[in-house]
């Protein structure tokens, strides 16, 4: 068994930006376990724990979904938090340009995957950049500070010309992401 998702990965600079944003904010915030610049990506469809020998059919939605997509830009800023600023558990970055052809290719991939037997997320989709989780949640004026931060908060433009698969390896010191397969957009 594997635990894989599909994802776009951020630029170099914009992965460096929104490390800075994390920087500025982790005052405000402790007790937040950060997710690694290196490691922040978008997540299009999250896959979950699969067996080795489905991977190859993955690939074939991969490559049948990235058919029907041309390259686009993305432009990541402001910041929330799910499921609520009363709950918060995970902190985030948004998607301010781009997010129409994310939630297109999001959307594709969710019902191709669904033609494999893979169940359709319940929840709608939101674009964005998880970079922060806690256990507990954090008093609510914590939250509101990273928030009121995170309005200010652009990154550069950054091409998307590629939609990656990867597997998911959890460690105590956290996960490693490791690419299985990329497929360009044409």
């Amino acid at each position: 068994m594997v635990r894989l998702f599909i994802a776009l990965e951020l630029s170099r600079r914009q992965k460096k930006e929104v490390g800075d944003f994390q920087k500025n904010v982790k005052r405000h915030l402790e007790n937040a376990r950060w997710v690694k610049p290196d490691n922040i990506h978008l997540t299009l469809k999250f896959i979950g724990e699969t067996e080795k020998g489905r991977v190859e059919a993955i690939k074939e939605v991969i490559d049948e979904v990235c058919s029907g997509f041309k390259p686009f830009s993305t432009r990541y800023g402001e910041s929330g938090v799910f499921p609520s600023e009363r709950k918060a558990r995970v902190l985030w970055v948004g998607v301010k340009e781009g997010a129409g052809s994310v939630c297109d290719l999001a959307g594709k991939l969710e019902e191709e995957m669904a033609c494999l037997g893979y169940k359709k997320e319940k929840r709608p989709f939101h674009p964005h950049l998880t970079i922060g989780r806690f256990r507990q949640t954090p008093p609510e004026s914590s939250i509101k500070k990273f928030l009121s931060e995170g309005k200010s908060f652009v990154s550069s433009d950054g091409a998307i010309d590629k939609v990656l698969l990867f597997e998911s390896n959890l460690t105590r010191s956290g996960a490693i992401y490791k690419p299985l397969y990329e497929k360009e957009l044409l």
